[in-house]
């Protein structure tokens, strides 16, 4: 969370065939909990140059935007991509009890938006950053995460009530 891997520690991660880099790499990092894209970018670049054959994914999230990367600060700058519920209001997932600020810049840093996928913006705006990010970082691609709750045969209760396999849009 703090920086660089340490000499050992490279060594040692560089040994497997892929790695993973999650959202809180280097989290602590100036500047702390923000830009998780370039502090993967270069997590991956050191762990290149201990074994350039070693495949390299980046984790993004498809639920609520986390201020903690460059896209959501940007999803949280663009509300009109952003989820809304039938009455026009933003839908936000809130973390009451996160140990970091992740989500927006409001008074409890606790409110996240939803990732728009009902509209184009939103839809272009999230494909646009991960492809940006696996380019400028030489990765090999990402790891989706997020929707945690969710089934494909009985919805996403916890951060889409009402989706489902019926109704959920692409």
């Amino acid at each position: 969370a703090s920086g660089p891997y340490r000499p050992d520690a490279l060594q040692r991660l560089a040994r497997g065939k892929l790695f993973i880099h999650g959202m809180n790499e280097r989290q602590e990092e100036e500047p702390v909990f923000q830009q998780s894209e370039e502090k993967v970018i270069a997590a991956a670049a050191q762990l290149r140059s201990a074994n350039p054959q070693q495949q390299q994914y980046y984790t993004i999230q498809n639920d609520f935007a986390r201020a903690i990367y460059d896209s959501g600060q940007w999803f949280n700058a663009h509300p009109e991509c952003c989820l809304r519920d039938a009455n026009g209001s933003l839908v936000n997932h809130t973390e009451p009890t996160q140990k970091f600020p992740i989500c927006t810049g409001g008074a409890k840093k606790d409110t996240c938006h939803i990732y728009g996928f009902d509209t184009q913006c939103g839809r272009d705006g999230w494909v646009r950053y991960a492809v940006d990010t696996v380019k400028k970082g030489n990765l090999d691609g990402v790891f989706i995460d997020g929707f945690q709750g969710c089934s494909p045969d009985g919805g996403c209760a916890r951060t889409l009530g009402t989706a489902s396999p019926a109704t959920a849009k692409a």
